[in-house]
């Protein structure tokens, strides 16, 4: 750089009005933008809740038209049934016939909520994609290709799809996908699922810090 171009010379009034002119209708336009952002984010309405703070997905119990809790589940010939209490399990096993409208009803909602395949249907092993097969009942992963065969040979009669999913999708702990080879059991039925070991050390040393977290998928309560 030669000694004349290294210098800085003042600029002119004139020079100072015509930049300013140039710059301050973009900063007009994003300082705008900022200002219409801000007015979105504050009418914007929040996440989608019932009265009771429960997401509306959710279905409902059969029994108590409440959102079900995914713990609160009964294993029928027809597949799992939800409910949102203990009490309301036993009203039903009491009258089932009573319910079957609201037990289509919710079922008909259960058939269109993603979910993740936690268990290989015939081992109960941990799945592999590597063997995942197109059966009647849509995609499914094994544990390896002789469960597959046997699916497929025998699936419609011998083995229960009710066990093999959770609507379950992310760590309480991190918010990541879950993996299914890291769980703790909450009963005979349902297991929570986390992305990691360490995370389920984590959830063990202080579950109630993570119950929000596991209600905002449905699963609520102290386990």
């Amino acid at each position: 750089m030669c000694a004349r171009s290294a210098k800085t010379r003042p600029r002119s009034r004139s020079r100072q009005k015509t930049i300013w002119s140039q710059i301050r209708i973009p900063m007009t336009v994003i300082a705008g933008g900022l200002a219409v952002a801000g007015l979105i984010g504050l009418l914007a309405p929040p996440a989608p809740v019932g009265n009771h703070g429960l997401p509306l997905w959710l279905p409902l119990c059969p029994v108590g038209a409440f959102p079900v809790n995914f713990i609160q589940r009964l294993e029928t010939t027809d597949g799992a049934i939800f409910f949102c209490c203990p009490r309301c399990i036993e009203k039903y096993k009491a009258a089932p016939e009573e319910y079957r409208k609201a037990v289509k009803a919710q079922g008909a909602v259960l058939a269109k909520l993603p979910k993740v395949q936690v268990a290989c249907p015939v081992s109960g092993d941990v799945p592999d994609r590597s063997f995942l097969r197109a059966t009647k009942a849509g995609e499914i992963s094994f544990c390896s290709a002789e469960c597959a065969a046997e699916f497929e040979q025998h699936g419609d009669v011998l083995f229960s799809l009710a066990s093999v999913f959770t609507f379950q999708k992310t760590c309480p702990v991190t918010g990541r996908p879950i993996d299914p080879r890291w769980a703790t059991p909450v009963n005979e039925n349902v297991s929570v699922y986390f992305c990691s070991a360490e995370c389920v050390h984590r959830y063990r040393q202080s579950p109630s810090r993570y119950q929000k977290a596991l209600a905002t998928q449905g699963f609520r309560g102290r386990f």
